[in-house]
């Protein structure tokens, strides 16, 4: 049976080049989670091209190997390139491990189409501050100024608004933080699904990196699908994130992070004539 949001949306994978070694392991994961899938799924990479048995996948492919392109201008040149007036954003270590709520997920194409102020249906919480207005089921209203309004989790958007909201320059981080920011000015309605309400789109916990974590592979998660799937996949190429050493890192007071030469370097890079630069082409109208 064909679903109703087939026709209205399409399923955006956004990755890079080197983000291959998780594609398999997503579209199995996905197959076996999502029941009768036919939506068409769009994978954002730089050069790369990709099939994968039983989905309908097209790769634009619009920049040459090894060429730095900004995350930014990629995902806009994408979306410009998608027809569907709404696309399902995922990212390549989305990996669902239950089944989607699949009715719910047509049921938020539904309301989109009923109100046409509304951007997005975010299938992630964020915030504690949201407004619960009690008008779509599951989900709350984003206030105007609030942290992580715009944020690259699981969620469906009005593609022709999503492409309005990204700065070429930013990369993921400058995205969630500096375009949450000026989102304020945005005169849309932004949803998140509620914190404990019944998730439409499980895959892990973003928190801990859901699969990878600062590029690095998540053991305990990944883990679970090379059992379930046989993946065979070379994790010696990403290795594995050294967890206690990052709780060790997060948990430093302020004094012992000063005595730490690459966290200083890290914050000094921020502070840069060239990154100011960056944050006021963010945040201007």
């Amino acid at each position: 049976m064909k679903h109703e949001s087939s026709d209205l949306c399409t399923f955006l994978l956004s990755s890079y080049d080197n983000g291959e070694d998780c594609w398999n392991a997503f579209f199995t994961a996905l197959l076996d989670n999502w029941k009768n899938f036919d939506m068409k799924v769009v994978l954002n990479t730089e050069s790369k091209s990709y099939e994968f048995p039983g989905i309908n996948i097209t790769t634009f492919s619009l920049f040459k190997p090894g060429v730095n392109i900004p995350w930014g201008f990629r995902l806009i040149e994408t979306l410009k390139r998608i027809k569907t007036k709404y696309i399902l954003f995922f990212l390549e270590d989305f990996w669902l491990d239950s089944e989607v709520d699949v009715d719910f997920f047509e049921k938020t194409i539904r309301w989109m189409e009923e109100n046409p102020d509304i951007a997005t249906f975010s299938y992630y919480p964020a915030g504690n501050n949201n407004i619960k207005d009690n008008v779509f089921e599951r989900f709350e209203l984003r206030p105007a100024k609030c942290e992580f309004k715009l944020n690259a989790q699981a969620a469906v958007w009005r593609r022709e608004k999503l492409i309005s909201f990204i700065r070429p320059h930013e990369n993921p981080w400058e995205f969630e933080v500096w375009g949450s920011k000026r989102a304020a000015r945005y005169k849309d309605r932004f949803y998140t699904l509620i914190r404990g309400a019944e998730p439409v789109f499980s895959y892990g916990d973003p928190m801990e990196g859901c699969i990878i974590h600062r590029g690095k592979w998540n053991k305990d998660a990944v883990m679970k699908f090379e059992r379930k799937y046989s993946l065979g996949i070379d994790y010696s190429i990403r290795g594995f994130e050294d967890y206690e050493t990052v709780r060790r890192l997060d948990n430093q007071t302020f004094f012992e992070k000063l005595m730490n030469p690459s966290a200083v370097k890290r914050k000094l890079s921020r502070c840069t004539p060239y990154q100011w630069y960056r944050v006021w082409k963010s945040l201007k109208p």
